[in-house]
């Protein structure tokens, strides 16, 4: 459990950091694969 959730702040991590570099859809998709580790 402890890998995963520090597996899933690093990608939020780069999102936050790099999300200005993505188009629009990139960001949809990124969060669609965030919402799906979540629940």
């Amino acid at each position: 459990m402890a890998a995963d959730d520090t597996c899933f702040m690093i990608i939020q991590k780069n999102v936050f950091t790099c999300h200005g570099m993505f188009s629009e859809r990139r960001r949809t998709e990124i969060s669609l694969l965030l919402n799906y580790y979540e629940n």
